[in-house]
């Protein structure tokens, strides 16, 4: 794939003396039934983004718009994504964790902070990368490291509001909205939570190559940066090792050109394993919380935009013996 020039960026900080992993507790034994709802969970989120279209206008076609099944569709997918509202609170339900159990077992998190600097005094916004083919990763992420993002508000893009069951489930776990300017603004300006959000989007997406010896993380955007010294919120680089690697995107050739054409990715929204099995590759997920980059009104949105990804190269560099990454690097792409 012919990609942009690289910008590699110089003078990291040195390590800190102390970094906090999470998990702190064991995860209790496998079962079988942990195993079998796993992988219906994994096969569930990767495909509701187009199996409800398929469910929603085949209960039409097949059985008319006054079917029992096409009103059942209707009841469970458009209803919920038109009506139940997104909240900035996140909640977590007792029985979240039990299901998300297998997910978590083979995901570790380091801060370079301890939890609570993340929690209290100025809020901050973590800016995680990269995007990877399906951002699942800030799901364990948010699960494994609640004492860091218990306070955070994830802005999502916003079509992904539009897929019924998404919505339900971002709707159930709280903390999640649009990522418009409006919605962003609203909260930011409240200043009562943090903010969690892929500065990639789209770009880093259709840069994403499973299993590549270039990690590619888009540094295109500058306007998280912006809304942070807007906002007086300080910048958190939050770097997913694994994000890359969770999925192969059949289409991606034919998402990218008509993004970069029409900026509207006009393919199928095919995402599965290697094997071309729609699910998850299954690696482990491994991220890196960084340091606070502090700001203030009188910052330099570039001077903010270079320290931001200097953390990111730092913090793949101080982990990627420790997990695995050793033969790869991070090429940060305009």
């Amino acid at each position: 794939m012919c990609l942009p020039p690289q910008v590699t960026y110089r003078g990291a900080k040195a390590a800190p003396q102390q970094t906090f992993t999470m998990p702190a507790k064991p995860q209790p034994p496998r079962s079988a039934a942990g195993l079998v709802l796993y992988h219906i969970q994994d096969f569930i989120i990767t495909n509701l983004h187009w199996a409800w279209l398929i469910g929603l206008f085949g209960s039409l076609f097949v059985y008319g718009p006054f079917s029992w099944a096409f009103f059942l569709n209707v009841l469970f997918t458009l209803l919920p994504a038109m009506f139940v509202p997104g909240s900035e609170h996140r909640r977590l339900h007792k029985f979240q964790r039990p299901i998300m159990s297998e997910f978590l077992r083979d995901t570790r998190v380091v801060s370079h902070a301890p939890p609570s600097s993340y929690t209290s005094g100025r809020r901050c916004v973590f800016a995680i990368a990269p995007h990877g083919a399906l951002p699942i990763a800030f799901w364990p992420l948010t699960f494994v490291a609640h004492d860091v993002f218990r306070n955070t508000c994830m802005f999502v893009a916003s079509h992904v509001m539009f897929i019924p069951f998404y919505k339900l489930l971002l709707a159930a776990r709280g903390g999640a909205l649009s990522a418009t300017k409006q919605s962003m603004k609203a909260v930011m300006k409240a200043g009562k939570v943090n903010a969690m959000l892929y500065p990639g989007g789209l770009h880093e997406m259709f840069l994403c190559q499973p299993r590549a010896r270039e990690i590619c993380v888009s540094r295109r955007h500058k306007g998280f940066v912006k809304v942070a010294i807007e906002h007086g919120y300080d910048l958190v680089p939050v770097l997913s090792f694994s994000s890359n690697d969770d999925y192969d995107n059949f289409f991606q050739s034919s998402q990218r050109f008509t993004y970069e054409y029409f900026r509207v990715p006009f393919a199928p929204p095919f995402y599965s394993n290697r094997w071309y099995w729609p699910s998850t590759n299954k690696v482990p997920t491994r991220a890196a919380i960084g340091e606070r980059i502090p700001t203030t009104p009188s910052s330099s949105v570039d001077e903010l935009h270079a320290a931001f990804y200097n953390e990111l190269q730092r913090l793949f560099d101080l982990h990627k013996v420790e997990w695995g990454y050793e033969e790869r690097v991070l090429r940060f792409v305009d």
